[in-house]
């Protein structure tokens, strides 16, 4: 159906079809007491997305194994990490097991090759057998073809671009230091910095991998934030509640679930609100009888939650009666095993009881510098300053540094281009 993000990457159109859903449901069976989102993965980017965006549909949400929104996942792991493989395959054989850790950040080498086979770039990879193979794009023998693209579904929000016919692009990668907490902190030598950055290049139209780095549409961006597609967390979410279910994928061999993504949520947030409160985050092992006894718990938490906020009948806002409905007992927590639950604050990086059954590894974005929160699509930039690193560079790499940045490297001190945009529920495009 048009609410399985495989078959539709549109969220607007998500949304449309969730709340026609809810309307059926209603008018056929009466009035409902609360709805509540459920799902995992693409499902989980669907809740977190819809809740902010269109608020109502969806009372209170239990994002499983989610992420922020489709478009933080495409560059910070499925598009970062097809550019990394590639390079570690070739150019940068030299990279020891643990150097290549280092450089993605995750716990496992093998969640990036995981995040590699996504592919939602390439025009027709993805394209379900249904789409007859002389249906497709082809560059010369069929340019109006189908594509199959994560962006595809955007071209309502983002317009296509005259030049090549795709929808445009909010992928970019222009600035961004691919392993610099690697280099600063002495795991990569400058050497395989500099020659990681120069040859890590980008994506063509066509999700084609080309030695020119990936740089978004200036229109697309400005479309990105202003639809809230790129989720700022400050609409909806605001007073929405919210039980991250996170069954634990970060040691599964290609699994692309890191428990990290929990986190970045919960700073996005934070940074928009200045406060998470409503934000709470369950860890349990992926486990038949471990899953099903934190789902009956998060279920169960969640209709007590939204139970009691019905019940408030005063005048104070809706952000302060969630916060007010949280039943007693319901916290952070994790599962040492089935029947052994342990509330405790949950941080980035881990600590505390659970740190060490539920260690939190990172992406080749949070590695080059990016902020938690990874709220920009596309970075500031600013000059080269040698001063910046941890490690000298000699003169002859100070050169090569600067040809690989000539535009100059990623500023996280100040807003991307775009982000200045404000963020709107409900927004029309019936209209293009």
């Amino acid at each position: 159906t048009l609410n399985v993000l495989e078959t539709n990457c549109s969220i607007p159109l998500s949304a449309e079809t969730a709340m026609m859903v809810k309307e059926h449901f209603v008018e056929t069976y009466g009035p409902v007491q609360h709805t509540i989102g459920w799902g995992g993965s693409g499902g989980g980017i669907q809740q977190y997305t819809m809740a902010d965006s269109y608020p109502g549909i969806l009372d209170g949400i239990i994002p499983i194994v989610g992420f922020p929104d489709g478009f933080t996942l495409e560059k910070s792991m499925a598009s970062d990490c097809k550019l990394l493989v590639r390079h570690f395959s070739g150019a940068g054989s030299s990279f020891t097991p643990e150097q290549r850790d280092a450089v993605t950040g995750m716990l496992e080498y093998g969640s990036c090759v995981g995040a590699e086979n996504i592919d939602i770039r390439t025009a027709t990879k993805r394209c379900d057998k249904s789409i007859p193979l002389t249906a497709r794009w082809h560059a010369t023998a069929n340019p109006g073809g189908v594509k199959c693209t994560m962006t595809e579904a955007y071209a309502n929000q983002f317009g296509r671009d005259p030049k090549n016919g795709f929808v445009r692009s909010v992928l970019d990668n222009v600035g961004v230091q691919y392993g610099l907490k690697a280099l600063n902190s002495k795991k990569i030598s400058p050497a395989q910095f500099i020659k990681l950055n120069s040859e890590i290049g980008g994506y063509d139209a066509a999700g084609t991998p080309v030695a020119r780095r990936s740089e978004a549409d200036p229109r697309a961006l400005k479309a990105a934030y202003r639809g809230d597609l790129l989720n700022s967390m400050r609409l909806g979410l605001r007073s929405t509640p919210i039980i991250d279910h996170r069954l634990y994928a970060d040691r599964l061999p290609l699994d692309v679930h890191t428990a990290h993504w929990s986190y970045v949520t919960r700073a996005r947030l934070q940074a928009a609100n200045g406060t998470s409160a409503n934000h709470v985050i369950i860890e349990s092992q992926p486990t038949a009888g471990e899953q099903q006894t934190a789902d009956a718990y998060v279920l169960t938490s969640m209709d007590r939650w939204l139970t009691n906020i019905a019940a408030d009948t005063s005048s104070r806002s809706k952000q302060a009666k969630v916060m007010a409905g949280k039943p007693a007992g319901l916290s952070d927590a994790c599962y040492l095993t089935p029947a052994k639950r342990i509330n405790a604050r949950l941080t980035y990086p881990a600590s505390g009881p659970c740190a060490d059954q539920y260690p939190i590894g990172a992406d080749p974005r949070l590695q080059a510098g990016a902020p938690l929160d990874q709220s920009p699509l596309k970075c500031a930039l600013k000059p080269v300053d040698f001063g910046d690193y941890r490690v000298r560079f000699t003169d002859a790499e100070q050169a090569r540094l600067r040809k690989a940045f000539p535009e100059g490297v990623c500023d996280y001190g100040r807003p991307g281009p775009g982000q200045g945009e404000r963020p709107g529920t409900w927004r029309d495009y019936s209209r293009g």
